[in-house]
């Protein structure tokens, strides 16, 4: 876990974010939409349990927490990337990043390794009427789809599994952006924008790249 992580209590924080959230999507039917299919569907989900069974010994990137759509769509704009692209989220978890990003008119495609969370994403999509593609497997093997934007919730990624990841974020088409949490790229990665942010478990060193 990041260092830049602020000395708050978890669930006071996470409710805040809520409420921000809801101040400023709270007249949208999307919001409500997407947040009572995601209760509906991830409800009586072990989170921990999740964690363990794929995270071992070693939890580590399992356990990160979560983007809420206000930062995913702060993200969005940020980059400048058009409605009608594609954004791929490596690491997507229950899918919300995605999902909120196809309800404002972007293509979304999860890529996670645990199949619970992607059932349920799924479900969540077909719920609120919107298409998104998941896909399951591990990152560093897993073909990705042709994108405009990769994001990656980096934080609590170790070093060995940056180093991998970074192999395959240079073989990326040119001009493509690359999105990451407390992590710095460096040679053939031009930072466009390097913002702090918002998350469930504090803030983050957001950096948008291109190549």
């Amino acid at each position: 876990m990041s260092s830049s992580r602020p000395n708050v209590p978890g669930l006071p924080w996470a409710l805040g974010l809520t409420f921000y959230e809801l101040a400023k999507y709270g007249r949208s039917g999307w919001w409500w939409r997407l947040h009572w299919a995601a209760w509906r569907e991830f409800r009586g989900l072990d989170v921990g349990q999740v964690v363990r069974r794929h995270g071992g010994d070693s939890p580590g990137e399992f356990s990160y927490g979560e983007t809420p759509g206000v930062t995913f769509l702060e993200i969005l704009r940020l980059s400048g990337l058009k409605q009608g692209s594609t954004v791929l989220d490596l690491g997507s978890g229950r899918g919300l990043g995605v999902l909120t990003a196809a309800l404002n008119g972007y293509k979304g495609v999860g890529l996670e390794m645990a199949g619970e969370y992607l059932n349920r994403a799924r479900a969540v999509a077909q719920r609120v009427g919107v298409e998104v593609e998941f896909l399951q497997g591990d990152m560093l093997t897993l073909d990705w789809p042709e994108s405009h934007l990769y994001f990656i919730n980096s934080t609590a990624f170790p070093k060995a599994f940056r180093q991998s990841l970074v192999r395959r974020l240079e073989e990326l088409a040119p001009g493509s952006l690359v999105v990451t949490y407390d992590w710095a790229l460096h040679d053939g990665f031009k930072l466009l924008i390097e913002r702090r942010l918002p998350v469930t478990w504090g803030t983050v060193k957001c950096r948008i790249y291109s190549l």
